[in-house]
């Protein structure tokens, strides 16, 4: 739905080597980040603002 195909950003905080790590994700663009919302709203302490 978004600008891209896969997010880059997503793709990357799921990596292996950051699972366990606290990961900050900040979409500044001009349309709202679908594709990456809906990548981690099964995580609990995912917040969208």
């Amino acid at each position: 739905m978004g600008f891209c195909f896969h997010s880059n950003a997503a793709i990357a905080a799921c990596a292996p080597q950051v699972a366990e790590a606290k990961v900050l994700i900040i979409d500044w663009d001009v349309h709202h980040g679908n594709d990456t919302l809906e990548i981690f709203e099964s995580v609990s302490l995912q917040r969208y603002a």
